[in-house]
């Protein structure tokens, strides 16, 4: 299948720059401080749960790995591997180590302050994870998780995300110019931006994209650093994984999508 796109309407880019106006509208200003400055007295909290099934992860610092490894020779290797092997199948301790590690809980002092293995801003953490496993031991195949890391539990939210569903979730798998259906772990990432903006107000959009991004590049050395295969996704339908993980439409949506499986 050959590809061909035009970006432009009329002899004009379709977008006109409007990311642009995105940009400004969130900068930080010296002029504006009065009314840009961190509201610490505003607050969302986690969502209610309460009713889900869950499964206990185990702590990250029981399951550490005590066999030495260079981080400059994992961020050396780090690759983006397009193709899964559809014969391996990921063990439910291969699952704990690389979610905790990646994505965990890292600590928790006295005060009942979590911190997580990325940065988020303010501690705020307004990206939620959700995974959608195939061949992983203990859990349902294409069950859409949510990962709740100050508790150290995997909710199963009580719904399916069939298969069919996830290859229309991109362009690139839905008309087969990549084969990604192979992977262990369909993850998304979820924003729940109303955790950062009312906080930092529109400085809070840049802060869940970097967020995001913070936890990707995580993703991205865990599964180098396991011998795993990974692919970070931007050209997704948002609006068809917002429906199949239930996001709600009014304060949540997609930003990123990984996959991570066996290396064919």
């Amino acid at each position: 299948m050959q590809w061909r796109i035009d970006r432009r309407v009329a002899g004009s880019y379709m977008t006109d720059k409007i990311y642009l106006a995105y940009h400004r509208a969130s900068m930080m200003d010296e002029k504006l401080v009065s009314v840009q400055s961190p509201n610490s007295e505003q607050y969302v909290g986690p969502v209610d749960l309460s009713g889900y099934e869950y499964i206990d992860l185990p702590d990250i610092h029981d399951i550490a790995d005590d066999a030495c490894v260079d981080i400059f020779d994992v961020l050396k290797n780090r690759r983006t591997v397009r193709l899964f092997s559809k014969d391996y199948t990921m063990s439910f301790e291969d699952f704990c180590k690389f979610v905790q590690f990646s994505m965990g809980k890292s600590f928790e002092n006295n005060h009942d302050w979590t911190y997580r293995t990325y940065p988020s801003g303010g501690s705020r953490y307004p990206v939620d994870i959700y995974v959608v496993p195939q061949r992983v031991e203990g859990l349902k195949e294409f069950e859409v998780y949510r990962l709740d890391q100050p508790n150290n539990r995997l909710y199963d939210m009580g719904r399916t995300a069939g298969k069919e569903e996830i290859k229309n979730a991109t362009c690139a798998t839905k008309y087969d110019y990549h084969e990604y259906m192979d992977s262990n772990l369909f993850i998304f990432m979820v924003s729940s931006f109303e955790k950062s903006t009312c906080k930092y107000g529109l400085l809070g959009y840049r802060l869940t994209f970097l967020e995001a991004g913070h936890i990707g590049e995580n993703l991205s050395l865990v599964a180098e650093r396991m011998g795993l295969a990974s692919v970070p996704l931007g050209g997704f339908y948002e609006r068809n994984i917002n429906s199949f993980l239930g996001a709600d439409k009014f304060n949540e949506t997609t930003l990123y999508y990984y996959l991570v499986g066996g290396k064919r």
